[in-house]
């Protein structure tokens, strides 16, 4: 998960970027299919993984994931009627938000998966696995 969180933060840095400088249009419209493409991926795979492991923080996680979405869809909108610069803004207020997501519920997750998957393979507790 860490590695897709990095791909996702570096797609929403370079769109926001490209809204900044003289817009490509075609580059633009490229990064944000990109960033909408890759966070569908993205959270359905965390999603599944979650339900594999029985996650109890399930329906709450898929519901920010939801909200997550609704603000990329919102950026896309926003993008394509051409606000450049209020869009450049609102790309970083997404990639902020996926941050605090990151560092908050998908920390919460990642460290009850490492507690259940130790206990699962019969490792001590606090014996870390790399998601």
């Amino acid at each position: 998960m860490n590695s897709e969180h990095e791909v996702q933060i570096r797609l929403l840095e370079e769109l926001e970027t490209a809204l900044r400088a003289r817009p490509d249009r075609p580059r633009v419209a490229a990064l944000l299919h990109q960033v909408v493409e890759y966070a569908n991926v993205h959270f359905l795979s965390e999603e599944l993984l979650m339900r594999l492991h029985s996650y109890p923080g399930y329906d709450a996680h898929v519901g920010e994931h939801a909200r997550l979405m609704e603000e990329i869809r919102g950026l896309e909108h926003h993008v394509e009627s051409g606000h450049r610069e209020a869009s450049a803004d609102l790309a970083a207020a997404v990639r902020d938000w996926i941050v605090t997501h990151i560092e908050t519920e998908d920390g919460i997750f990642e460290t009850w998966l490492e507690g259940a998957t130790a206990v699962a393979d019969g490792r001590p507790s606090g014996v870390s696995v790399q998601v």
